[in-house]
């Protein structure tokens, strides 16, 4: 066996760690970057703040040093000083609790209930379980359970999803037992469409099978999810008409203002274990702030092509043409995931109001028509013919130009709320025999 070295020359890619952290900040959208920011102030001594956010409140994570200096050398208040920490679940929950009513141990059963709830407030670990691990009897588990299904939002302390829906039944004063009957028995031949099954286990006519399905699908799976406090959107583009045009600026108001503090890269720079210590941490510095502005320059560049494509929607009003990621990447010359990364979750704000950048692509069914334009059209056509099956709506839809599967239409028809043709029917029929 004969043994021999070679040299060959190959292509390959090598993710480089500020390639990676630039990737990661295109895709944060500015709260979560702003929270990224202050940790990294925090991790690193080479970078100080020069000036906090100006467009708004911003969640700060806990912070172990001075908030830093202004320009002017004066020292800046650290934001954490009026900004509450957000109230946990149990928190929120404990507070609407009548403590005086309740005795020590019955408390105590409570407060332990809620600490066990998960983020949807479900209770998902069994009552045996809990009394055995916290040695507390499972009948004052039981009374507690009692106690946390009485707070808001209704639902909240369910051991299931039927149990959920019970629950905010019985908050609203639903006397009807074939409503519980399908929270407790029929959930997944409701989730299947299989409303013949449920009305004919229940023994009722299939109009009012549809009327009962209809009150369960308007309640709440999650309730917690419901009771949250609202998340406001945070524009990362602002979109402006000017005498000149159309005005595009990268919106960074909600994001704190850092800089290399010249104390500490002049320590960096001299001799010695100080100077060693620090010349990382610079280095991180100077990488975090050329991924800041390559993430700036990408939005920035995308939002100008996004604007030049749709320009009729921020001047007139119009509806926004078709447009893909694919179209932008390939006149960008950027890959498809960079557009994605630098889409999702991102904002964009103009005189119509705030919309997510996501909103300005769509594909193009059959003439050139928008997937929104497709919906509308399915709109129309049920509601002048409701006796229509999907296909025979996908087969006028095609005879109109716009080219859609019959799955696709069910799609539509299922985000537009429209019942199936058999709950149609049943309506119809119904209605027919009074």
């Amino acid at each position: 066996m004969e043994m021999k070295t070679e040299l060959s020359v190959a292509q390959k890619t090598i993710l480089t760690q500020q390639f990676c952290q630039s990737l990661q900040l295109l895709n944060m959208e500015q709260p979560a970057l702003a929270e990224y920011l202050y940790r990294q102030q925090i991790e690193n001594p080479m970078l100080e703040i020069v000036a906090f956010p100006t467009g708004g409140k911003v969640s700060l994570p806990g912070r172990c040093r001075t908030a830093g200096r202004s320009d002017d050398g004066e020292d800046l208040p650290d934001p954490l000083y009026n900004t509450p920490a957000p109230e946990s679940l149990a928190v929120k929950l404990y507070k609407q609790l009548n403590i005086a009513a309740l005795g020590d141990d019955l408390l105590k059963a409570v407060k332990l209930l809620l600490n066990n709830l998960d983020d949807d407030g479900y209770l998902s670990v069994p009552l045996g379980e809990l009394s055995t691990a916290c040695g507390v009897p499972e009948a004052l588990f039981a009374d507690a359970l009692e106690v946390v299904q009485q707070l808001d939002p209704p639902g909240v302390g369910a051991r299931n999803l039927g149990e959920c829906l019970c629950l905010q039944l019985r908050r609203k004063n639903c006397e009807d037992s074939l409503l519980y009957e399908i929270a407790r028995s029929h959930l997944e031949a409701l989730s299947k469409g299989q409303y013949r099954q449920i009305g004919k286990a229940l023994g009722v006519s299939g109009k009012r099978t549809a009327e009962l399905c209809a009150v369960i699908q308007s309640l709440r799976p999650r309730p917690v999810t419901f009771h949250q406090e609202p998340q406001y959107a945070v524009p990362d583009i602002i979109v402006q008409r000017t005498e000149e045009g159309l005005e595009v600026q990268v919106n960074d108001d909600y994001l704190p203002k850092l800089r290399i503090s010249e104390e500490y890269r002049a320590m960096a720079a001299k001799a010695g274990d100080v100077g060693e210590f620090l010349a990382p941490y610079e280095a991180k510095a100077e990488e975090l702030f050329q991924s800041l502005e390559l993430r700036q320059t990408t939005l920035r560049v995308l939002a100008k092509a996004i604007v030049a494509h749709q320009a009729e929607f921020f001047r007139s009003g119009a509806d926004v043409v078709p447009l893909t990621r694919t179209e932008i990447a390939q006149e960008l010359d950027l890959s498809v995931s960079t557009v994605s990364r630098a889409v999702q979750n991102k904002f964009l704000w103009c005189e119509r109001g705030t919309f997510p950048l996501a909103h300005f692509f769509t594909y193009a069914v059959g003439d050139g028509s928008t997937a929104a334009t497709a919906r509308e059209q399915v709109t129309e056509i049920l509601r002048d013919q409701p006796g229509l099956s999907d296909q025979a709506v996908a087969d006028l839809l095609s005879r109109r130009g716009i080219s859609l599967s019959r799955r696709t239409v069910a799609k539509y028809r299922s985000q537009l709320r429209i019942p199936s043709l058999y709950v149609r029917s049943l309506s119809e029929r119904e209605e027919e025999k009074r």
